[in-house]
């Protein structure tokens, strides 16, 4: 954020004003209370604070680069407080002067109250619905202001809200990509597959295996695709969640996720069996008990009109005998999950 908003061009008698503002606006007070004025006196309290970038200083290529970070937790980048840079001089800010420095001036930002009903607002907004009740903000604001900020205690305070379990917010939520994709993957136990590419000898150290990274390209490209390049925002508010994730282009991109079928070493394996375990633990005496079994595993309550539409798709690659052939299961079960990515129920959570 610090290297996004230019904070190593802001210092004493030229201070910047994009992260004062930005800090205010996006992540605390929020716009109508803070002043312009209160922007500049907030620019000037950052002042000294920075960044370096020590990846660049280190010796060898990047491979070594990366080992030695790993062995010595050596960090690439690091913040930097430089008081010849700093603007030691009173500041008025939110009505009240003081020499405010960087520190001073967060600690008086995180303990508004306008803070608190609005971190507490954007927490249940992502987690539950929009527009939450001015009571429940109440609520958690008044948990947030209590601990002194604790989120721990505020999401708890959050999941023990009534409204939290309401028919107006169970299933409502949108998955985001990361919700749909790595949940999924998860699921079919992608994880423990790919770390058995892993040597058992293997440390800190040693380099990924190539099936790895692969493997995992699916997801991402999957993510990146409907809307999400993990790590990378594409500014400094972050993505837009919600109902945003369901533009007809993403949408068209999520009924092409597959999940993760994992390919090794020796080629096309059949990777993993999560799914197949738990379909043949329901031991299905028809297709539909084949599909009520698959959406249960996934976690999606499909009406009966769509768990027949899933039954006919297994009939069509071999129903339940599929899941005794190793040269069919794969294809049987691939074929149900682009199924059910095409119900709505896939998408929310």
């Amino acid at each position: 954020m610090m290297r996004y908003l230019d904070m190593q061009r802001s210092i004493r008698g030229n201070p910047n004003e994009n992260f004062a503002r930005e800090v205010m606006e996006l992540f605390t007070l929020g716009i109508g209370n803070y002043t312009e004025k209160d922007v500049k006196e907030a620019a000037r309290a950052l002042t000294g604070w920075g960044y370096i970038h020590i990846f660049w200083e280190l010796p060898g290529n990047t491979e070594h680069k990366v080992k030695d970070w790993m062995t010595y937790e050596c960090p690439f980048a690091s913040f930097t407080h430089m008081p010849a840079m700093h603007d030691p001089t009173p500041k008025t800010f939110l009505g009240k002067t003081e020499n405010y420095d960087g520190d001073s001036l967060l600690a008086v930002l995180a303990h508004h109250p306008v803070t608190a009903k609005r971190i507490c607002k954007k927490l249940w907004e992502h987690f539950a619905y929009e527009d939450p009740e001015p009571a429940v903000v109440e609520r958690m604001a008044n948990v947030f202001t209590r601990s002194k900020g604790d989120i721990r205690k505020v999401m708890h305070a959050m999941v023990a809200s009534n409204e939290f379990w309401s028919e107006k917010c169970v299933r409502k939520q949108v998955k985001s990509p990361v919700d749909l994709c790595v949940a999924i993957g998860r699921q079919m136990g992608a994880g423990d597959r790919l770390m058995s590419f892993r040597s058992p000898k293997a440390d800190k150290t040693t380099k990924i295996p190539d099936d790895v990274p692969n493997n995992l390209w699916g997801i991402l490209d999957r993510m990146d695709k409907t809307g999400l390049s993990l790590l990378y925002p594409p500014n400094v508010s972050g993505w837009r969640w919600g109902e945003a994730w369901i533009s007809p282009a993403a949408m068209v991109e999520r009924y092409r996720y597959r999940g993760m079928f994992i390919w090794g070493p020796k080629g096309p394996d059949v990777g993993t069996k999560s799914t197949l375990a738990f379909l043949t633990s329901k031991n299905p005496k028809t297709t539909t008990d084949m599909a009520r079994a698959f959406a249960e595993f996934f976690d999606v309550p499909l009406p009966e009109e769509s768990l027949g539409i899933l039954a006919k798709g297994f009939d069509s690659r071999g129903g339940i005998k599929a899941l005794k052939d190793p040269n069919s299961w794969v294809n049987a079960l691939d074929h149900g999950l682009m199924l059910l990515m095409a119900a709505p129920e896939t998408h929310f959570c």
